[in-house]
């Protein structure tokens, strides 16, 4: 999915700028990474449980295990544009 900064901003102008914004999903808010001339990716974790070998034995072709984590101690880290590639 793509939108503009200008769509993203129209969608969240109603809201007054203290408010928070959780994501769905056990989603975090990682950082943004220019891309492009025109191009900023949002990027989030996902985070994920270790497997253990019990768990790869009784489960087999277990490949990842989704956890839940706390949004609110979420680290917030935004590239500029001198940030490495």
């Amino acid at each position: 999915m793509q939108m503009t900064v200008g769509q993203l901003i129209q969608d969240l102008k109603s809201y007054h700028p203290d408010t928070e914004i959780c994501f769905q999903g056990e989603l975090e808010f990682y950082r943004t990474k220019i891309r492009g001339k025109n191009l900023v990716q949002i990027e989030f974790n996902e985070y994920q449980a270790f497997l253990s070998e019990e768990l790869r034995m009784s489960i087999p072709g277990i490949k990842v295990v989704f956890c839940e984590h706390d949004a609110h101690q979420a680290p917030f880290r935004t590239n500029t544009a001198e940030d490495e590639n």
